[in-house]
């Protein structure tokens, strides 16, 4: 199963040091663990039984897989050590490397020195706890852990051990294949490592708690074999506040890069995005038992209006279709339910028929034939250690005949995530019914799973544009970075350009009004009072240049009126996962209505198309309240010649943004324009 197999399915491990390489040897024999272990310590007799060796070099053979459970400066020891004699790989526990680096500065060297020092051998960390392998009962990890042996299950990847430790402790039913602890990631990368683990098929879905991407082509890979072997991905990726991009990489030394970006490159991966751990558990469930959904079309259906009405409102703020009830549904529920039950979708069955298992059956059955992509059965099951429950049992009896008889996928769903027991979600997993723990994250989960279902349908995503921001940032002059896109088919409106007033006055005559006055060379220019509008003689004018100040001069621009909608079209070079496309609301407007949507180069006409339609200024693209519409082929052209632009740039490229394009009936105009390059540019 590729160069980790020995890291992650070891027949020997070698655990060395003190308290945490004897919490290794404790878990893999409490794991039943039936492969060879070595303790080294030269101050210890044995580890839990098992005779302790003083030296690494008194391991009889190459191990598999070696925990290092000491100190960062001996662990590059014997990081060669075992690289010299050709064992298999290592789990490096310590901690002090690249990831401390803001406190000690030599953490990076001693990260490199730990790198150069494993030669070709693999190894999991620094800074991480290891790797429990549930499938084959192998527990390289110093540490409790709360999950048990299965045939089948879904694998964890965390930069974060404790947050591994964390889920591992989990009582929602989610069945745990592997959970690993990347750490640093020195060596070996969570995509690599998510990638070994698509060759194993007892592997039925994987979820990623990212802090750093690392090397985007190694996700890309990732996504491409994924696809391939239709394992679905999770993905929790932190870094959406400024305090957690500056703590991932004091934890991990991780880059997290803008969030817009990594949401734009998830998305574009066909990895299911969620923002909690819970919401994560609960996708996973939904994936172990059946992959991703194959639409959006949820039905749901309770003995109470109240979970009813709580489904409908939950649902309406997520993109799910709670669709509407077919004949054969309506046909056989009012035989069964009578007048005195509305039929609807989320369906109140009402409480009447509560223990009554055979006329259950026929409501659920009848429920189950609609076209549905998931059906729901919201039930909270009664406290087992103060409650003795009636009609639990004939209720999940006739949901369980229905669904053998129909072949629905279904789901059975508590209201508060407590209110199922690990024993009731294992039951219903057993019986092929996806147990979700809280209405909340039950149906984000179902919305990530959809994503994820609309991801596999669309081709393989081609590559990201990667740039390269280094060096000194520079803003390319108005004048130049406007002839250079006009020749590429970005329409802009007629300007010229002034270095004082007084040739504004010589050159009057010569201008068409009314034009707007902008302040040559100035960033941000309306915040800074560097754009004058409506300026309709030459009066207006002087005036108005008189009382700007501007020391670089002037921009006189024709004035475009009857807009349709302003558009903002902004292109960056993201640290993390390269060229980023942003459109949205332009103007002045464009933070206050936060109405963006965001893509990764290279994209095609047709996604800028289904970008657009997006965002909340669509309505007025398409034309509003018996309005004229924009000219959408004009904006798009324009969009993708800039997208055309950038990519062969972008190894200079910083950022480029046209705020605002107007959009007429008929044309349109990008009316201001900004572009930074970094100084090898030949733009500026």
């Amino acid at each position: 199963m590729g160069d980790l197999n020995k890291i992650l399915r070891p027949k020997t491990i070698a655990a060395i040091g003190g308290n945490w390489a004897a919490s290794v040897v404790k878990q893999c024999l409490l794991a039943g663990f039936d492969g060879t272990i070595w303790p080294v310590n030269p101050n210890r007799k044995d580890m839990l039984g098992i005779p302790c060796l003083p030296s690494i070099r008194d391991i009889p053979e190459p191990p598999d897989c070696t925990f290092i459970g000491v100190r960062r400066e001996e662990s590059i020891s014997i990081m060669e050590y075992l690289a010299g004699v050709g064992a298999g790989g290592a789990v490096c526990f310590a901690s002090g490397f690249a990831e401390s680096v803001a406190e000690d500065k030599r953490g990076k060297k001693y990260q490199e020195e730990l790198v150069s020092a494993s030669g070709s051998m693999p190894f999991l960390g620094p800074n991480c706890y290891g790797m429990i392998n549930y499938l084959d009962g192998i527990p390289i990890w110093p540490d409790v852990h709360g999950g048990a042996k299965r045939d089948t299950g879904v694998a964890i990847i965390c930069q974060s051990s404790n947050i591994a430790i964390n889920i591992t402790m989990q009582s929602r039913g989610l069945p745990l294949g592997y959970v690993i602890a990347s750490g640093n990631q020195a060596k070996i990368s969570m995509a690599a490592i998510a990638i070994d683990l698509l060759e194993d098929p007892r592997v039925t879905a994987i979820g990623l708690y990212i802090e750093g991407f690392g090397d985007i082509r190694e996700f890309e890979q990732l996504s491409f074999k994924a696809r391939k072997k239709k394992i679905p991905i999770v993905v929790l990726k932190v870094g959406e506040s400024k305090q957690a991009t500056l703590l991932t990489y004091s934890h991990t030394s991780s880059i997290a890069g803008s969030a817009a970006g990594s949401r734009a490159f998830l998305k574009r991966l066909g990895f299911g995005q969620t923002s909690t751990i819970s919401e994560m558990i609960e996708a996973l469930k939904i994936l172990h038992l059946g992959g991703p959904l194959k639409g959006r079309k949820v039905a749901s259906m309770s003995c109470s209006g109240g979970e009813a009405c709580l489904m409908a409102d939950l649902g309406s703020k997520i993109n799910l279709d709670f669709v509407n009830l077919n004949s054969k549904q309506k046909n056989t529920l009012k035989n069964t339910l009578g007048s005195r039950v509305h039929l609807s979708n989320p369906l109140d069955y009402h409480t009447y028929l509560w223990g009554n298992e055979e006329e259950l059956f026929k409501v659920f059955q009848g429920m189950m034939l609609g076209n549905q992509d998931l059906l729901y059965l919201v039930m909270d099951f009664p406290r087992e250690d103060r409650c003795q429950g009636f009609g639990w049992d004939e209720t999940l009896n006739a949901w369980l005949k229905a669904k053998e008889m129909t072949g629905a996928r279904t789901a059975i769903v508590s209201l508060l995530p407590e209110n199922m027991s690990e024993k009731q979600s294992e039951y219903l997993s057993s019986q092929d019914i996806i147990p979700l723990c809280g209405l909340q994250e039950a149906l984000n989960a179902t919305d990530i799973c959809a994503d994820i279902g609309e991801g596999w349908e669309s081709s393989d995503p081609v590559p990201i544009i990667k740039g390269n921001n280094s060096g000194t940032v520079l803003t390319a002059e108005d004048k130049k970075i406007r002839h250079i896109l006009s020749n590429r088919n970005v329409p802009f409106p007629r300007v010229q350009y002034f270095a004082s007033e007084v040739e504004i006055e010589n050159c009057i005559d010569e201008l068409e009004f009314p034009v707007v006055l902008k302040a040559q060379g100035l960033l941000h220019k309306t915040e800074h009072g560097g754009v004058i509008l409506n300026l309709t003689s030459a009066e207006a004018l002087l005036e108005a240049a008189n009382s700007m100040d501007s020391p670089n001069g002037f921009i006189v621009e024709e004035q475009v009126s009857n807009g349709v909608a302003e558009v903002m079209i902004g292109i960056t070079n993201d640290i993390a996962t390269g060229l980023m496309l942003t459109l949205g609301s332009g103007g002045i407007h464009s933070e206050l209505w936060q109405d963006t949507q965001h893509l990764l180069l290279p994209v095609t006409k047709h996604e800028i198309a289904k970008t657009l339609e997006k965002l909340k200024i669509h309505s007025l693209l398409e034309g509003y309240r018996g309005k004229p519409g924009g000219d959408m082929e004009c904006l798009i052209e324009s969009i993708a010649c800039l997208t055309d632009f950038a990519i062969e740039n972008h190894e200079t490229l910083v950022e480029i943004e046209i705020n605002p394009f107007i959009s007429l009936e008929k044309g349109g105009y990008a009316v201001d324009i900004l572009a930074r390059f970094t100084n090898e540019s030949d733009k500026l």
